[in-house]
């Protein structure tokens, strides 16, 4: 079941994802987007504290925002690369999708082993080689690093989710799972189709 096709338990609008989020295989309710965000404020200051929670609250909120026109194929392209730094940031730093350009083909391979080698115990000194840091930066040590390697992801992972939900059919089902989130992302990116 996914939340688009359920009604928010609070309001009966449109559902935009259940929470809490455990386990993709145990929906939760379902909530609608400002719902959503206010049933995750409790959860922050019952953590952080009251002031804390709303300090960070309101910080997120006053963040500009701006708007970006891009063509079905740049808007992949941007999703391939954001893929590469989050992957690379997390210790998986062997460019897949900007090595798959290449030639001749079995150089790809070759570039992409020195990479890794090079640069994965620069990046995760105190994950073993091999391992990385998973989707959200967790246990990553420099503040910096985890939040962009959670904000990275947030961001390609929504445009794949965007394309898996316009065609089902052509792409694989887990893109079609909303994307996860973390208190390190900030909001979740919109996309929106123009004429």
């Amino acid at each position: 079941m996914k939340a688009e096709e359920c009604k928010c338990c609070i309001c009966g609008r449109k559902a935009y994802a259940f929470w809490p989020y455990i386990d993709p295989d145990i929906p939760s309710n379902a909530y609608c987007e400002k719902h959503l965000r206010e049933q995750q404020m409790k959860v922050i200051t019952g953590v952080l504290g009251e002031e804390e929670g709303k300090r960070m609250y309101r910080k997120e909120s006053k963040m500009k925002k701006y708007t970006i026109t891009l063509t079905e194929e740049q808007m992949r392209l941007v999703a391939e690369g954001m893929e590469d730094y989050h992957r690379f940031l997390a210790g998986e730093c062997r460019m897949v999708n900007a090595t798959q350009y290449v030639q001749p083909a079995q150089d790809m391979h070759f570039l992409r082993d020195e990479m890794d080698r090079l640069a994965h115990p620069r990046m995760t000194p105190y994950v073993p080689y091999g391992g990385s840091y998973d989707w959200a930066g967790t246990h990553c040590p420099n503040d910096h690093q985890r939040k962009a390697i959670a904000m990275s992801y947030m961001i390609y992972r929504e445009i794949l989710h965007h394309f898996a939900m316009q065609r089902p059919k052509e792409i694989w089902n887990c893109l079609q799972s909303k994307t996860l989130i973390c208190e390190e992302q900030g909001p979740l990116i919109k996309i929106e189709e123009v004429q």
